[in-house]
């Protein structure tokens, strides 16, 4: 089960493009936030989190406040006016 799982996952991230994939970069805590656009929406991942892109701004400004990580989310959406 496990080694299908994790097929499953290699194949869904090398479908995406390289235009659809961003490492934004790390926040103090260690945690990695990465961006990846699919049908032409950029989700973040970042830890155990998965947001759309409108979801993780409010997350990170609003229920759980952290300029830090905004910054990274930033990073991410401003690949999306680079391509």
């Amino acid at each position: 089960m496990v080694g299908e799982i994790r097929s499953g996952t290699l194949a869904c991230w090398r479908a995406l493009a390289a235009s659809d994939f961003i490492f934004a970069g790390c926040d103090a805590r260690g945690y990695e936030f990465r961006g990846f656009r699919i049908d032409g929406a950029w989700h973040v991942v970042a830890g155990c989190r998965c947001f759309t892109a409108e979801q993780a701004l409010r997350h990170w400004t609003s229920v759980h406040p952290n300029p830090e990580c905004l910054a990274l989310v930033a990073r991410i959406l401003a690949a999306e006016g680079a391509s």
